[in-house]
């Protein structure tokens, strides 16, 4: 008998497929956002505020890029895994729903590393914030009418880490979570099945029960004909009469 493709399978497979397609989309701004930085670096801008805080972003840059020489590569390579790693999610996340069992292992291989990926990001933004913060807090201006001193950097910095930590925590869940429907055991069973050919999560159920109705028709006419009237004995021909 066909059995059906379990939910948390199907909640898997759609976990993947939107991890994958805004992993792309995000690897991909990333990635043309660099090759663009140089073009708008080099606009300058002539209000003189604006032109302070373009020094001492350039000032931070240089900072990060001197004490943190490893943190530019890794921002690069982070940015071509991710999306290597969305584009294997994206394409296990549509093979698992017609139950392919290469298509479950490579989407726990990846969900695996992107869960040590997001981990490793984490820490590195961490870090790198820190000494970010230091850095604005030790060259910040004093403050002006709108308050933009040193105490203003840390307000922005904490809410910029918290900020970071939800969406790096939030990350992570979603990852586990899609990595613990896929070892549930009604996933094992389903894969399972459809690599021994009893399960095909491709085609429609119309098909079985077609085949059981046309099998059952010769005892759904033989009830039928048992339920009809027996003939009277005056022999009248009726047709509402079996003979």
């Amino acid at each position: 008998m066909r059995r059906k493709r379990p939910g948390v399978v199907t909640a898997a497979a759609v976990l993947c497929i939107v991890f994958g397609s805004l992993g792309l989309l995000t690897a991909i701004g990333l990635l043309a956002g660099r090759a663009i930085q140089g073009v708008a670096a080099a606009d300058q801008g002539r209000d003189l505020r604006q032109f302070e805080r373009q020094f001492l972003e350039r000032a931070l840059e240089n900072y990060i890029a001197r004490e943190f020489p490893w943190y530019e590569p890794f921002s690069l390579g982070s940015a071509i895994w991710l999306l290597m790693e969305s584009a294997a999610l994206l394409i296990a996340g549509i093979a698992i729903l017609p139950l392919q069992a290469w298509a479950r292992v490579l989407a726990m291989v990846f969900l695996v590393f992107t869960v040590v990926h997001m981990i490793a990001l984490t820490v590195v933004r961490f870090v790198i914030l820190s000494a970010s913060t230091g850095f604005l807090q030790a060259h910040a201006l004093p403050a002006g009418p709108r308050g933009q001193g040193p105490d203003f950097v840390q307000t922005v910095m904490t809410i910029t880490a918290v900020v970071y930590g939800i969406f790096y925590l939030g990350v992570i869940a979603y990852l586990l979570t899609t990595l613990m429907l896929l070892t549930k055991p009604a996933a094992k069973a389903a894969f399972a099945a459809a690599g021994s050919g009893e399960v095909d999560g491709s085609e429609n159920d119309r098909t079985e029960r077609e085949r059981r109705f046309e099998e059952d028709r010769p005892r759904r006419r033989r009830q039928s004909e048992d339920d009809l009237p027996r003939r009277p004995p005056d022999g009248r021909n009726d047709d509402r009469f079996r003979t």
